[in-house]
């Protein structure tokens, strides 16, 4: 028998919102895992990243330089190393963040 459970629950998009205006932090996209079981969340629109914990509470909110971030990945020699991607218009883009977010 499976327990299903709620993660996280994030505010729908407000009517009439704007692309840059206040009051809406965007809505999760891609995702990944850290080595101590936390979950890296894009959220598209908002400009952000959030890393939750096992229990699903934000842990870490980093504000991005781009508005869609759309997938976070682990990587480099080590696996400490965090990328991610982002929509653009019409294009994907991929830069490394601060290695300071990652643990």
């Amino acid at each position: 028998m499976r327990r299903h459970r709620v993660f996280r629950q994030f505010p729908f998009k407000p009517d009439g919102w704007k692309p840059g205006a206040p009051g809406y932090g965007g809505r999760p996209d891609g995702a990944a895992m850290d080595a101590e079981g936390h979950y890296w969340c894009a959220m598209f629109e908002g400009g952000r990243l959030l890393r939750l914990s096992p229990a699903g509470e934000v842990v870490a909110d980093i504000a991005l330089p781009v508005r869609s971030p759309t997938m976070p990945c682990f990587g480099g020699a080590d696996g400490r190393t965090l990328y991610v991607t982002t929509a653009g218009q019409g294009v994907l883009a991929a830069r490394p963040a601060s290695s300071r977010a990652c643990r």
